[in-house]
């Protein structure tokens, strides 16, 4: 009888850590869905410039791509239309856990206020594109400047 005792209270002990760990693990899930990292969030973005020499217009998005535990990474996608011409492509953005671009890759400007936000403007050059970014806290992309010889256009946040 004292054997039987036991093994009911032994199962009953682990139900309830397995369902404590479930209700848990439930509990911080949906913490993280009503409080998102900010740095995870994704942006959108309006373009305008030139594309080929032509006017165009066009729209980014940029998502966070969990790929490395000590930095932030993004992959922003954008697409330009002129009269006659389209293009799509992207770049990434990395980060470090201080909220800085890396510096192995990004080359520090100093600092400017975009519609009163202060932002830490940054410049990278990659295979004859030049790119210079206006980013905020939580590695935010308020605005940028992307030129080659085929375009020159500037990307801004929409808010």
């Amino acid at each position: 009888m004292k054997n039987t005792y036991s093994v009911v209270i032994t199962i009953v002990l682990v139900v309830m850590l397995i369902i404590g760990s479930v209700a848990l693990f439930l509990m911080l899930q949906v913490f993280n869905t009503l409080n998102p990292d900010e740095h995870e969030l994704p942006h959108d973005y309006s373009f305008s410039g030139t594309l080929y020499g032509e006017e165009c217009t066009g729209s980014g998005h940029s998502e966070y791509m969990d790929e490395s535990s000590n930095e932030y990474d993004y992959l922003v996608k954008f697409s330009l239309s002129s009269a006659d011409k389209s293009y799509k492509s992207d770049f990434m953005m990395f980060f470090d856990r201080d909220d800085r671009m890396l510096e192995k890759y990004y080359t520090y400007q100093g600092k400017e206020i975009l519609d009163g936000v202060e932002t830490d403007v940054w410049s990278r050059d990659e295979g004859g594109t030049s790119y210079t970014f206006y980013i905020g806290l939580k590695c935010k992309m308020y605005k940028v400047c992307i030129e080659s010889d085929i375009l020159d256009v500037i990307g801004i946040l929409k808010e």
